[in-house]
């Protein structure tokens, strides 16, 4: 019977301020029967340790990780460039609810080519790789950066880039806001992007991983995975990726979240059809199994309050 490894990686309160948001009746259910332990605070360090590598301090190499797959040189430092909607409030700035937004690959080519033809400078490129679009830098930043995903909704002043090359990068990504201002890169429901998210700066590739199954739309995970044959070495497990903005198409995320996975895997827990599944949520994992699943004298509490 298989494993199930799930993670949950862009649901967190708003602001630590959770009081109006939805339930999550049957994720938790299962959180309240499970038993919890302390794991990375990033899901990705979680997953890599899990496929058997050991991430490296700092940033994860994520922008270098999918110019690798791409076939693009090593060198320098490669950033993810993530297209957002910002928003200015009163008193922050805050990444709309919507969180990462879409780009078709000829959007993406398309930016990528306006950038080269009016933005760029010496040392400085940007590359499309099928939706996703790379930034370049010919030289190795120190670099302290965020994926953008858990911010969705929130104040970004916290996940502002850190280093002795933090300027650098601020800099650019104020230019690139100007430089977006009035333009439409592209649109998810109407929301235009006028920002690139730029992180994922790390150098250092994982070598080395154990593969179970695969399904996470996750640009690290997707392109390390495609740089070692999308092989399945562990063909008993399968590693996911829940991310609630992907389900933003439904209207009532929250509820299509518990309907179309959490409520499903409590049944195949029921049937024995997953003999343990451990789920990371807001820095712990949670295993269940069976068994796991009969500790009914165990109160759910709401979701935010498990990740506060």
């Amino acid at each position: 019977m298989p494993e199930l490894l799930a993670a949950l990686t862009d649901l967190a309160p708003v602001d630590g301020d959770a009081v109006d948001a939805p339930r999550l009746p049957a994720l938790e259910a299962l959180l309240a029967r499970g038993r919890r332990r302390a794991a990375p605070p990033d899901w990705r360090r979680w997953a890599l340790r899990e496929l058997g590598g050991e991430p490296p301090p700092g940033d994860l190499a994520v922008g270098a990780s999918v110019a690798a797959a791409a076939g693009l040189p090593a060198g320098g430092t490669w950033l993810l460039a993530t297209p957002v909607h910002l928003h200015a409030t009163l008193t922050h700035l805050r990444l709309h609810a919507a969180g990462p937004l879409p780009l078709d690959p000829a959007a993406a080519a398309a930016l990528a080519a306006r950038f080269a033809a009016e933005l760029a400078e010496p040392g400085v490129t940007m590359h499309a790789v099928g939706a996703r679009l790379l930034v370049h830098f010919a030289r190795t930043l120190d670099l302290v950066t965020h994926d953008p995903a858990p911010y969705a909704g929130r104040d970004v002043g916290p996940a502002q880039p850190t280093g002795a090359d933090a300027g650098l990068l601020r800099r650019l990504s104020t230019e690139i806001q100007m430089w977006l201002h009035g333009r439409s890169a592209a649109r998810a429901e109407q929301l235009p992007v006028n920002a690139l998210w730029l992180w994922g700066a790390g150098t250092r590739v994982p070598e080395g991983l154990r593969w179970p199954r695969l399904e996470a739309d996750d640009p690290l995970l997707e392109s390390l995975h495609a740089r070692d044959g999308r092989r399945v070495d562990r063909d008993d497990v399968q590693l996911v990726g829940w991310r609630l903005a992907s389900l933003g198409e439904h209207g009532d995320a929250f509820g299509a979240a518990d309907a179309r996975w959490f409520a499903p895997l409590a049944r195949e827990l029921a049937m024995r059809r997953v003999t343990r599944a451990r789920v990371w949520f807001a820095g712990h994992e949670y295993e269940l199994t069976p068994l796991t699943r009969l500790r009914f004298w165990t109160k759910s509490r709401p979701w935010w309050e498990l990740a506060a």
